[in-house]
């Protein structure tokens, strides 16, 4: 979904291009959360995949 972000905001101007690159980037820390949460350490699971 981030990806699909990514690629619609190279396609838009403006202040909507930057919001949609910010919900990109809160995308790909949504895992990151979750994992911190359950007690692993996102770092190593991050590294693993």
């Amino acid at each position: 979904m981030a990806l699909a972000c990514e690629t619609l905001a190279k396609t838009v101007r403006g202040k909507e291009a930057l919001a949609i690159e910010g919900y990109a980037r809160a995308l790909r820390q949504l895992p990151i959360i979750i994992a911190e949460n359950a007690g692993f350490d996102a770092n190593e699971l991050i590294h693993d995949l």
